[in-house]
């Protein structure tokens, strides 16, 4: 029997086995248009921008500008910072105000540039839920810009967290100077999660948005290698790519192949209805890519995310899978190029075999024997027939056992801790107790 994923349970899971830290996603903001309103043009990467008051600024009017303006900084290049940044007002003179970010999910590390910062200390502060997060901010100065007139002063890195740490937050609120540019953070992946990925999600080297026009000659590895792994750099026909990739041990309840692709024409076998390119899994069709190539009508190519259930094909996941890409071509010549900058496959076990996990690792070594990793095991292999009432009689005993070693053979905080993380098993189950 096929256990559901319990959506109402949330736990981060640092510890469990099959819990890994998503690759850090960055943006320069290089792929808007100068004077545009930066809101929701990146939440298909995970990230929300709008202002709210600042408190250097308690004189500006409310409510606010609903995003950071765009400001073309022309051609910088210096500390990292080129093309454009984001101003916090409505102008070059103001008034600024600060700049917050919300992520669609938990991140552990965020870091952008503030540029033309002469006014100190320059502000960050973290929410989780709602609730400010105590993290200390690291600024690292990285010299002083004097390219252009409206930018010339000190230039700073902000930082908070760290990746793979072990404090999580959601929503970040900073400020102090007039511009900011090259954001980069570190979403977790969701409790009982793994994500294997190729590419490193930089909307091909550029930040460009999913949905968003883009020109390909301007893509870093247009005319170059691109990545170490072959992405962000310009195909022609089809290409396959290895997906490395360590599978959980529990059953896995739910899978997705997200993948990011700029100028993705037809399938040659489906040109006649409009059909788009062909995703294919060790061989065996999975789904299709959303049409972004030129012939839409606009000035360029487009950039577009596809999220592919492939639950229905997990039996035929091996930990190291060919996943092909057939875009347009016209019959055996090359036709229509393409880029890719990343795919991710995203598995997921239900919320309790993945705190069984987090709960074996824990007790390895803990207390008298192997007692302890022995009745988490044996609860496991109740959990996976299913039999909900021995799972729960198992995980009694187990707390017993924890109680009876507290401050013998097992710490007292170690013990609390375990006790707490069993109780939390057995609420989502549902035992009495």
């Amino acid at each position: 029997m096929t256990r559901l994923a319990l959506s109402a349970l949330v736990f981060a899971l640092a510890a469990s086995p099959i819990s890994a830290n998503a690759a850090p996603i960055s943006t320069n903001f290089n792929a808007l248009t100068p004077g545009n309103m930066v809101t929701g043009e990146y939440s298909p990467m995970g990230a929300t921008f709008s202002l709210v008051p600042s408190p250097t600024e308690p004189g500006s009017p409310l409510p606010p500008p609903v995003g950071p303006t765009l400001w073309s900084l022309g051609p910088v290049d210096q500390y990292g910072v080129n093309g454009n940044s984001i101003i916090v007002g409505p102008s070059t003179s103001g008034p600024f105000y600060d700049v917050q970010v919300v992520f669609d999910r938990p991140i552990d590390y965020f870091s952008i540039v503030a540029l033309d910062a002469e006014t100190l200390p320059l502000r960050v502060i973290a929410y989780s839920g709602g609730t400010q997060v105590p993290l200390t901010v690291r600024s690292t100065s990285l010299g002083t810009i004097s390219a252009l007139p409206y930018v010339s002063g000190p230039t700073y890195l902000l930082e908070i967290g760290e990746a793979g740490g072990a404090v999580t937050f959601d929503r970040i609120v900073f400020g102090g100077t007039e511009q900011f540019d090259n954001l980069t953070y570190s979403p977790v992946p969701e409790a009982g999660a793994a994500a294997c990925l190729i590419g490193d999600k930089d909307g091909f080297g550029t930040g460009v948005p999913a949905d968003a026009p883009f020109d390909p000659s301007t893509l870093p590895g247009y005319d170059g290698p691109g990545d170490a792994d072959g992405t962000d750099k310009w195909f022609y026909n089809q290409q396959s790519f290895t997906l490395a990739c360590t599978l959980p041990e529990s059953p896995v309840v739910e899978a997705t192949l997200e993948v990011f692709a700029g100028g993705v024409g037809t399938d040659p076998a489906n040109v006649s209805v409009g059909k788009p390119a062909s995703v294919f899994l060790n061989g065996t069709f999975i789904g299709y890519l959303t049409i972004g190539d030129i012939s839409l009508g606009g000035p360029n190519n487009f950039a577009r995310k596809d999220v592919i259930d492939v639950t229905p094909y997990l039996g035929q996941f091996t930990g190291s899978d060919t996943i092909t890409f057939r875009p347009y071509t016209t019959g055996t010549a090359v036709g229509d190029g393409w880029v890719l900058d990343y795919t991710e496959l995203t598995l997921k076990v239900s919320a309790v075999d993945a705190l069984l996990e987090e709960l074996a690792a824990a007790v390895v070594g803990v207390g008298p024997g192997k007692s302890l990793a022995n009745k988490v095991a044996m609860a496991q292999t109740y959990y996976a027939v299913p039999d909900d009432q021995a799972t729960c009689a198992v995980l009694h005993a187990f707390m017993n056992e924890v109680r009876a070693q507290r401050g013998k053979e097992i710490s007292p905080d170690m013990a609390d801790k375990l006790i707490a993380d069993a109780q939390a098993i057995m609420t989502a189950i549902g035992c009495d107790y």
